[in-house]
């Protein structure tokens, strides 16, 4: 009975959510009382909400994440908007400009979709002229659009990506040695 009670609280504070914060459990205490949600429930929804806002940023750019106006005349592929992240929010690895990208996809339908997701270049260009690319394809982290990736501290790096990024710095650093040796 108790499960119900807080899944019904949940599902219908949503929409009460905040409009100006990144996380998608802001939920008042006018709001959970009026769902029944005592001081428990209540002190377990902000210590939700903290943990939501540790991984998704609270710094959330609405206009950013809006539909680009020029959506209804793009097709796949095409970049909508791009944006630079001030790197002082970021808590990736150093030496990176991070940009946020809006551009257009297709869902399963074949129906066309705006998406988001983040472009990390490197400050300075590699011996070769080229910079290696690292393609990172993460998990589901939920709907809300707070979730989006590129609005995160981390941007939802779990330490994979600039480890990649840095494996191959290192590779070349070591091989560069080899030859010189």
């Amino acid at each position: 009975m108790m499960f119900r009670a807080v899944t019904a609280f949940l599902l219908a504070a949503l929409p009460t959510a905040s409009t100006t914060g990144a996380s998608n459990l802001d939920v008042s205490l006018a709001t959970a009382q009026s769902f029944q949600c005592g001081e428990t429930c209540y002190n377990n929804l902000q210590t939700t909400n903290a943990a939501d806002l540790a991984v998704v940023g609270s710094d959330f750019d609405w206009d950013f994440y809006a539909v680009a106006d020029n959506f209804s005349t793009s097709k796949p592929g095409d970049l909508l908007k791009l944006k630079p992240v001030n790197p002082d929010i970021l808590t990736t690895i150093s030496g990176v400009s991070v940009y946020r990208i809006q551009y257009v996809s297709e869902d399963h339908n074949g129906t066309y979709v705006p998406v988001s997701g983040y472009i990390a270049l490197p400050f300075s260009l590699p011996e070769s002229g080229e910079f290696p690319l690292v393609a990172f394809a993460h998990g589901t982290i939920g709907e809300f659009r707070g979730c989006a990736i590129s609005n995160g501290p981390n941007l939802f790096d779990y330490s994979s990506w600039s480890l990649l990024s840095l494996e191959k710095k290192k590779k070349k650093s070591a091989s560069w040695q080899l030859t010189k040796s």
